[in-house]
């Protein structure tokens, strides 16, 4: 495989966020969302894989990001932030 090449990048991302190594996922992802700034679908993976490392501000500052630069499914991305507010909601009610 051509570690250049951002197609591969972003599977392995996706590879690495399912198996649980978050941090390497992130990586990846940065990496395919660097060269290539107008790709939703990496902001959107690298800010899922944020939230989930706790990284909230890194994931929901990446979220927007998606959103602004027209990531399809804005139902998944609202759904993804519906559910930090509700978790911070339910932390402050404890």
């Amino acid at each position: 495989m051509d570690p250049n090449n951002l197609a591969v990048k972003y599977q392995k991302g996706c590879v690495l966020s399912e198996i649980g190594e978050l941090e390497k996922a992130m990586e990846c992802f940065h990496n395919v969302s660097g060269p290539v700034p107008d790709e939703p679908s990496a902001k959107f993976m690298e800010g899922k894989c944020a939230i989930e490392e706790g990284k909230i501000d890194e994931g929901l500052k990446c979220m927007v990001n998606a959103l602004t630069l027209g990531y399809p499914n804005k139902n998944e991305i609202y759904g993804e932030i519906g559910c930090v507010v509700d978790a911070m909601i339910q932390n402050i009610l404890k």
